[in-house]
């Protein structure tokens, strides 16, 4: 655990012994993550008990983070854009079930396969569209596009899945829905939001657009403990309000009244029931219109509504439970630090529900025992693998099961209840914990036809990885082995240092030099001369590239980028 979670004896109803301790934890995770400024707020039935900064807004003018201070929310915004179209639904000027092209005529996806099921707009808001997550191309711009020119960039690509297939998370989806929006209300997507959600709420200082926030309130970005430049954002309807804790508490306390006086009950409790329950490949995603409705560690307290954003910079998390009448927010202002801000939003409620409702997590769950697998676990587990890690072989020596994964091999153990836990040992002796993989079983099961493998962790299930076969690579797709440069837009953030396209044992990889997170290594599998899928199932998987051209001549299609071979490697 990031921050922790025993108090001395707390008084229920009395959140000042929670203040004391957890301000000091925070502080501490803030200097050890290079986290500059964060506020947070917790609110007990609409009221807040809580509210505070730490750190600061602007460090070099020595400007400190307070309660007021404004951040960017990033996807947060999407349950506000979710709920500003079931005010339209309402109203009946929507149905949340009527292909999309009723209100986007002119939008026509692309698939690999053909599918009868048109998009809708329910598919757009619990993210089983099937829309690529990004169109990278002009999303950080100093001066961004509509959000409904990504219509040109959908129409031109094939999507990633079909709809209703799979829960995977999706920007564009949400950018559809505020296009939507404008059609619908006659005027821009910032005056309906502002108008119907913000305005209601005494949401003053909370608006769409950097030109319009306080500068004296608008909090600085930062990356790894340094100014860094927070560039606009194209997708508005799917990250760009900018608010801060105390504003945010105000919708809080809509959530915990079900949606009063924004929506109805109705519409409340349809935008949070699990709507994903009957996609093909169940994610293990419980998604609701916008919402995650599940935090295993907070499972004992009921009902749960959660989302996190990310932008370049702000990072933030707002968990609600609502039949406890709970709710926190946290906004950060320093890049990539989601886990503990995540961490520091749950660990607010669990001392919180001590205190009000003199509940404690139950005692963690010990694993079954673990035995020998029988042939035919070993059977349907054994296979080459994609994961969110990269490329994994399972397989089985003398010594039993093992994963080969980040150039390591994983003893995989398994239990009795068939899931494998796995262990990594150095030079083969010394035990010891990979981040995170401690934690994490894995299994594998056969869905319409596939192997799919899963992930379970503090008992939430969720889809990790799924079998591969990589198709031949062709003469054409091997004279495209090199380096590549990225031909940015005038005013976009360069957030690829460089993409490199090599080959290992057959394998065609996509390594993206990022400038945020390091790096991703993708697989890709060509389909044929000129086109190829990231391998994989999830977020950003099974998306298309594009190629034209051999040797020097080559060029790449990703993103909405063109990528310009520059050398050989």
């Amino acid at each position: 655990m990031l921050i922790p979670t025993t108090l001395h004896n707390p008084v229920r109803s009395d959140y000042t012994a929670i203040q004391t301790k957890l301000s000091t934890a925070i502080k501490k995770g803030m200097k050890k993550h290079k986290i500059v400024g964060m506020s947070l707020a917790l609110i007990d039935d609409g009221e807040v008990v809580w509210a505070e900064g730490f750190g600061y807004a602007d460090r070099e003018n020595k400007r400190l983070a307070d309660k007021n201070t404004l951040y960017k929310v990033g996807s947060i915004t999407k349950v506000f854009t979710a709920i500003a179209a079931m005010q339209l639904v309402e109203k009946k000027q929507l149905n949340l079930d009527a292909p999309v092209q009723t209100y986007i005529p002119e939008l026509d996806i692309k698939y690999h396969t053909p599918t009868n099921n048109p998009i809708t707009l329910r598919h757009l808001m619990n993210h089983t569209s099937g829309l690529q997550v990004d169109q990278m191309a002009g999303m950080f711009n100093k001066n961004p596009e509509h959000f409904s020119n990504v219509i040109d960039f959908l129409n031109k690509n094939h999507a990633a899945y079909a709809p209703g297939t799979i829960a995977t998370y999706s920007n564009l989806a949400m950018d559809l829905v505020g296009v939507i929006i404008e059609r619908v209300f006659g005027q821009s997507f910032e005056a309906y939001m502002t108008d119907n959600l913000l305005t209601p709420l005494g949401m003053s200082q909370s608006v769409l657009r950097e030109k319009n926030t306080n500068p004296l309130l608008m909090s600085l970005g930062y990356k790894k403990g340094k100014f860094h430049e927070e560039y606009p954002i194209r997708s508005v309807p799917a990250g760009n309000l900018h608010s801060n804790v105390v504003e945010m508490s105000q919708f809080i306390g809509s959530i915990l009244q079900e949606g009063a006086p924004l929506i109805s009950r109705h519409s409340f409790k349809e935008m949070t029931r699990i709507q994903t329950d009957d996609t093909k490949f169940d994610s293990g995603a419980k998604f609701g219109l916008n919402w995650f409705l599940q935090n295993p560690q907070l499972d004992y307290a009921g009902k749960f509504l959660s989302h996190n954003g990310g932008t370049m910079n702000f990072i933030s998390s707002l968990m609600i439970l609502p039949e406890k009448k709970l709710g926190v927010i946290v906004l950060s202002n320093s890049a990539m630090q989601i886990q503990f801000i995540d961490e520091t939003a749950t660990q607010t409620l669990q001392q919180a529900l001590k205190v009000k409702h003199g509940l404690s997590p139950p005692p963690k769950k010990t694993w079954p025992e673990i035995i020998s697998p029988p042939d035919e676990a070993v059977s349907i587990l054994c296979g080459n693998y994609v994961t969110p890690l990269g490329f994994a072989k399972i397989d089985q020596d003398k010594k039993g099961l093992f994963a080969n994964l980040l150039h390591k091999k994983i003893r995989l153990k398994y239990h009795k209840d068939g899931w494998l836990s796995l262990k990594f040992k150095l030079f083969g002796l010394i035990p010891i914990p990979l981040p995170g993989l401690n934690k994490i079983r894995i299994q594998t099961r056969k869905i319409a036809g596939e192997k799919i493998l899963y992930a379970e962790e503090h008992d939430a299930v969720y889809i990790t990885g799924k079998i591969f076969s990589a198709n031949a690579i062709s003469p054409i797709w091997r004279s495209r082995l090199g380096e590549y440069k990225v031909d940015y837009r005038d005013g976009d953030y360069h957030w690829a240092k460089k993409i490199v396209l090599t080959e290992r044992d057959g394998i065609l990889f996509f390594n993206i030099k990022d400038q945020q997170i390091g790096g991703s290594l993708l697989i890709i599998n060509p389909l044929n001369e000129c086109m190829a899928i990231f391998e994989g199932i999830g977020r950003a998987m099974q998306e298309t590239i594009y190629a034209k051209g051999e040797y020097e001549k080559s060029e790449i299609f990703y993103s909405g980028y063109r990528l310009i071979f520059s050398k050989r490697i």
